[in-house]
């Protein structure tokens, strides 16, 4: 068996660039807080909304409408929606 057999091979190169996102950790005060940190920290969540982020536009949590993640395939989906109520996503981003 030759080496190209025994190994998987990039056919498309990826085209698709990701945006950057980051949290700063806030809560443990170590040095990946960056000097940040919280004054009373939670002990307990509450409620869990995701991060999204499309084009630098940043969807605020209450304006979330839908949020669906779906595992089952070979690759993971989410689909989700929210409300541009101020027009900004729609005319900027």
């Amino acid at each position: 068996m030759s080496a190209v057999e025994r190994n998987i091979l990039t056919v498309i190169e990826p085209t698709i660039e990701l945006d950057e996102l980051e949290v700063i950790d806030v809560e443990s005060g170590t040095e990946n807080s960056q000097g940040t940190s919280m004054k009373e920290k939670p002990t307990k969540f509450t409620s869990m909304i995701p991060i999204i982020r499309v084009n630098g536009y940043d969807v605020q949590g209450d304006r979330l409408e839908m949020f669906e993640l779906s595992c089952t395939g070979f690759y993971p989906t989410c689909r989700f929606s929210f409300y541009d109520r101020d027009g900004m996503f729609t005319v900027r981003y």
